[in-house]
């Protein structure tokens, strides 16, 4: 049985393997129809760092969804002190209006330093949730 997006509990099957990536511009174009036969389910495509938008989010977003991998996206977050949290959750949150996506978006959230704060990643997640409704996955890296 296939995984509902809008059913979590259809996740917890022990027989159910969840095989997926995340991707940013290091990744280049992928080919989705072979990522997919190779057992992928999903894909986490960086949609923006800051305001920026990933040059390659459009074409892997529309490849992945052709090709009918579940998709969600993720925005960089740069420290408030070189851009404005509020515009970060404003350039966000447009992206997932244009380009539905098939689970919770997320939030790369790297410390260390010349990074964002604590105060900066709680803004926008307050911030983020005050202003589209939505959840938001995180995952992170501790730097230095």
């Amino acid at each position: 049985m296939a995984p509902d997006p809008a059913d979590p509990s259809s996740l917890l099957n022990p027989e159910y393997k969840v095989f997926g990536a995340d991707t940013s511009f290091w990744s280049l174009e992928l080919d989705f129809e072979k990522y997919k036969s190779a057992g992928a389910t999903f894909v986490i495509i960086k949609a923006l760092h800051g305001k920026n938008v990933d040059p390659y989010f459009i074409r892997n977003f529309t490849r992945a969804r052709a090709a009918g991998v579940y998709v969600s996206s993720y925005q960089w977050l740069v420290p408030g002190s070189q851009l404005s949290i509020k515009d970060q959750v404003q350039a966000y949150a447009a992206v997932l209006q244009d380009y539905p996506h098939d689970f919770v978006p997320w939030l790369d959230y790297e410390a260390g330093s010349s990074s964002p704060d604590a105060s900066d990643f709680s803004s926008y997640v307050d911030l983020f949730r005050q202003s589209t409704g939505r959840d938001l996955g995180v995952y992170s890296a501790y730097g230095k």
